[in-house]
């Protein structure tokens, strides 16, 4: 079976290093997304105090599997009902 990927984008923080803030980017988001797959850093960027590194943010886009759906009638849609039939019409 083909897959086909929904691409989400998210933006990781971390004051420890870019690694650190792209998993934490990956981990948090897998709490409520199922499927990913893939990522690709887009951008990388931090903040620097008192002439140090301070923060790393991330910017990633994220790919994630999107599920069939359930084929009630072959088409891959929901069955339409006919309350006048009494029936499923297609």
């Amino acid at each position: 079976m083909d897959t086909v990927f929904k691409i989400l984008e998210l933006v990781g923080t971390s004051n420890k290093s870019i690694e650190d803030a792209t998993q934490k980017a990956i981990s948090l988001a897998s709490n409520t997304i199922d499927d990913m797959k893939w990522f690709k850093i887009v951008e990388t960027r931090g903040s620097i105090d008192d002439q140090k590194i301070s923060s790393y943010q991330v910017v990633l886009k994220v790919g994630f599997a999107i599920k069939p759906a359930v084929e009630n009638n072959h088409t891959g849609f929901p069955p339409i009902y006919d309350e006048s039939k009494g029936e499923d019409v297609n």
